[in-house]
C-alpha cells in the first residue's frame, strides 16, 4: 500500500530498466521530501488517500480492522471510534480512502484511518533488566539517552515502566527510548477487548515498578 502514486509507478519503471538515473534521483528526491514534511509535522502524515495495487496485494476488507500500510498502521472506522471515545490527546486519526494503483478508483466507499502517534512520554526505566531489549546508545542513534531495540517476539512484562505510568492523563503515546512501539492505557485495552478488535494489536503487559 502506497501514500505516493508516482513514487510507486517510477519504481515498476525502474525494475524493466533499472539504469535509468533520472528516475532513480526523482524517487530519491521524493522520498527525501515526505519524511522532511513528515519531520516538520511532528511525524504527522495527513494524505486523503492511500493507493493499493491489486496485482501483489489484496484489498482489506470490510470485517479487517487493523493492517500496515506505508510504515503506517491503518484502522477501519469500527475500531476508530473505539479510539474516539478516550483521551487521544494530540494524536490523530486520519480520514483515508483507498483506491486501486492499476485503475486510479475507488476500491471501497467506505473510510479507513492512519493513526498518527504524536503524543510522547518517558515512562520506560532507561535501566532495562530483560536482556532481550538492546540498548543502542547515543550517538549511534540520534535519541541522547539512548534507546532500545527489539530482536525477539515480545512478551508480557518485558518492557519496564516507572510508576508514573500507570496515572497517566492520556491513553495512547509512544516512549523515545523505544521505536516502532506504541502504548495504550488499561482503559483503551479494555475497549478493544470488548469489541473483540484486540488481537491484531499484538498487546503486551508492561511491569511497572516502582
Amino acid at each position: 500500500m502506497y501514500l505516493i502514486t508516482i513514487y510507486r509507478n517510477n519504481e515498476l519503471e525502474l525494475h524493466k530498466n533499472s539504469d535509468n538515473n533520472d528516475l532513480r534521483k526523482a524517487n530519491t528526491s521524493m522520498l527525501n521530501k515526505l519524511f522532511s514534511s513528515s519531520e516538520e509535522n511532528n511525524g504527522i502524515m495527513k494524505p486523503s488517500r492511500l493507493w493499493i495495487e491489486t496485482s501483489l496485494q489484496e484489498t482489506p476488507s470490510e470485517e479487517e480492522y487493523l493492517f500496515w500500510g506505508s510504515g503506517t498502521v491503518i484502522m477501519n472506522e469500527n475500531c476508530a471510534n473505539i479510539f474516539k471515545q478516550l483521551n487521544l490527546g494530540n494524536n490523530l486519526l486520519s480520514q483515508v480512502q483507498i483506491f486501486e494503483l492499476e485503475t486510479k478508483k475507488i476500491c471501497r466507499d467506505n473510510f479507513f484511518y492512519i493513526l498518527n502517534i504524536c503524543e510522547e512520554r518517558k515512562y520506560m526505566l532507561h535501566q532495562q533488566s530483560n536482556p532481550n531489549l538492546n540498548y543502542i546508545p547515543y550517538p549511534i542513534c540520534k535519541n541522547k539517552l539512548g534507546m532500545y531495540s527489539i530482536y525477539t517476539k515480545l512478551e508480557n512484562c518485558t518492557i519496564e515502566l516507572n510508576s508514573q505510568s500507570s496515572s497517566c492523563n492520556i491513553d495512547l503515546w509512544k516512549d523515545p527510548l523505544l521505536s516502532d512501539i506504541f502504548f495504550i492505557s488499561g482503559n483503551l485495552y479494555d475497549l478493544l477487548q470488548h469489541n473483540n478488535l484486540i488481537d491484531k494489536f499484538n498487546p503486551v503487559l508492561c511491569k511497572i515498578i516502582g
